[in-house]
């Protein structure tokens, strides 16, 4: 949910031509099913993710659509334009849905599993827990594998012309063409969880251990290329001018098949689940538990052995930091007018209605806010606050949940409204399971409070819930005034190490509509700081290299305030 911290360590020579794009989504936990990247059709990449399938323009970093199906486990998009997609559910159906994901035509029901989905111009397989089934798309007539053990995965080269079986220790080729005839059986060392075709398909990659197998498709015929990786490999791709990328150990290399030099070697911060290139963007496509990376290749890589990229063959364990020294991953969220821990104190907030601290024991919160001091019992972990002249919201996370001593397996997120308006009740709101507060904002009679699951919901402060909505693409920062709840977000990935951040201004008191929505420049290499309301209702935003920049609420432009 919260966008990483970009910790690529690049070679040296490399660091110089590498361009890194992150596009994030919502967290993708690793399972048996896990997200599957499919086809990528005129710069758009589909995948499947829980219960969604998602649709993303690679070529803008926008998001175009995401939808809802029933426990879809593998997907398949047609090459065709406007493309229809394969999606087999869990319940065990195969149906064939069109650009919209609407309109379902089953094509068969199966007790056992899908597992794995593959399509060529001809004919689309899927794997089952102990047998593959080929399904002619011109007759519409199934051929059945049958296969000893479990089947791993399967796929086709992109004629449809042959198709592989992957079991335990063993991939199997057979000729789709006329009967299915197996004619060839490749012994490797340890389990292997995808195989490649070259972009001629000529040739079929194999990752075998620490090395790759490399398979002439016209005589069958096996060359190894052993050692390319330091530890067994998990996945692969061919780029293109025999480049091979490989993932292991939360590594990515690059290494070139004829000379069997390494050209890039990358350390990943999360485990990839999928690998893939796509040639019309020249990139890399990865697919974690925190979203999406697109890495862009060099097109020195391609150019056979100049000297520039032979140098390229061992690692710096320094994190590639830009010329003003900013990371260029997306900023991570903040809670404005909070600071950080110092001494085991700190403060949640501190506005001209006062502030909230945290003690250094973490057991009491102080108050001072309209004259008067509040002291409670830290029970729930409280580590967001933010308060007016009416009182204060305090929220606690799930990662900090529990700290207190009779709290250790607290699982909830709590949010907490003091009072400091006699007419007004203290209330506390738990949050459903799983779910966390991440920043909270207060208003004239509500409070808003953003989630790990993307949601804002709004709260009156007699402790009613008015309204739930959900927000895009991560929060940066919120904060209220009156009436008006003022969002910064990030509308895209960052570009040329500049943050690609929108202000959205919602009316809570006119049906929580929409007054701007806008974008909010910051200065080169910098990131937001602050934003915050004046009294008398001016919205302002503080970069930190020290710009402040002003709206002007009447039509919501934007001027430079200083510098």
């Amino acid at each position: 949910r919260r966008p990483p911290r970009s910790t690529h360590c690049i070679s040296s020579a490399a660091s110089d031509v590498y361009k890194r794009q992150f596009l994030f989504l919502p967290p993708i936990p690793p399972s048996p099913s896990s997200p599957r990247t499919l086809p990528l059709i005129h710069s758009k990449l589909y995948f499947t993710s829980g219960s969604t399938v998602t649709v993303i323009d690679l070529s803008t970093a926008t998001l175009l659509h995401s939808t809802d199906l029933q426990a879809p486990i593998a997907a398949i998009a047609s090459r065709k334009n406007p493309p229809s997609f394969y999606i087999a559910h869990t319940t065990g159906e195969l149906a064939l849905y069109d650009t919209n994901l609407v309109n379902p035509i089953s094509i068969f029901t199966t007790k056992e599993a899908i597992k794995m989905l593959c399509l060529s111009n001809k004919s689309l397989m899927v794997g089952l827990e102990s047998e593959v089934r080929v399904l002619d798309l011109d007759t519409k007539k199934w051929r059945v594998v049958e296969c000893k053990g479990e089947v791993k995965s399967c796929g086709m080269d992109e004629k449809g012309e042959y198709g592989i079986v992957v079991s335990e220790e063993c991939v199997k080729i057979y000729d789709l063409r006329g009967e299915m005839k197996l004619i060839k059986e490749e012994k490797t060392k340890e389990e292997v969880a995808k195989v490649v075709w070259s972009s001629d398909n000529k040739y079929l990659l194999i990752p075998d251990g620490t090395g790759i197998k490399c398979m002439k498709t016209d005589q069958w015929t096996t060359k190894e290329i052993s050692e390319i990786a330091e530890a067994k490999i998990d996945l692969i791709e061919y780029t293109k001018n025999n480049i091979l990328a490989a993932i292991f150990s939360n590594t990515l290399i690059l290494t070139d098949l004829r000379t069997k030099v390494q050209l890039a070697h990358l350390s990943l911060p999360d485990t990839v689940l999928a690998l893939q290139y796509q040639e019309e963007l020249n990139c890399l496509i990865l697919l974690n538990g925190a979203g999406i990376t697109l890495m862009s290749l060099p097109e020195e890589l391609f150019k056979g052995q100049d000297v520039k990229m032979q140098k390229v063959v061992r690692p710096v364990k320094k994190v590639r930091k830009s010329k003003i020294g900013v990371d260029v991953a997306p900023q991570e969220q903040f809670q404005v007018s909070a600071t950080q821990c110092s001494d085991g104190s700190r403060f949640l907030c501190w506005n001209l209605s006062g502030r909230i601290t945290l003690t250094r024991n973490l057991t009491a919160i102080n108050f001072e806010g309209s004259g008067k001091d509040f002291f409670i019992s830290d029970e729930c972990g409280v580590n967001l606050g933010v308060s007016n002249a009416s009182g204060a919201i305090l929220a606690s996370s799930i990662s900090s949940a529990g700290i207190g001593a009779e709290s250790e397996n607290k699982k909830e997120s709590v949010i907490q409204f003091i009072s400091f308006n006699k007419n007004l009740s203290n209330w506390t709101y738990a949050l459903p399971s799983g779910e966390s507060a991440e920043l909270v904002a207060i208003g004239v009679n509500w409070a808003a409070v953003y989630t790990s699951e993307y949601y804002i919901r709004v709260f009156s402060l007699e402790g009613v819930q008015l309204h739930v909505f959900s927000m895009e693409s991560p929060l940066v920062a919120m904060c209220g005034y009156a009436s008006l709840l003022a969002l910064a977000y990030h509308h895209s990935i960052p570009m040329l190490n500049t943050q690609k951040i929108n202000l959205r201004v919602i009316s809570v008191k006119n049906s929580f509509n929409t007054v701007a929505d806008t974008s909010l420049p910051l200065s080169g290499g910098s990131l937001l700081k602050w934003i915050g309301f004046s009294e008398e209702g001016q919205l302002f935003a503080l970069d930190t290299r020290g710009t402040m920049r002003a709206f002007d609420g009447s039509v919501w432009t934007l001027y430079v305030f200083c510098v």
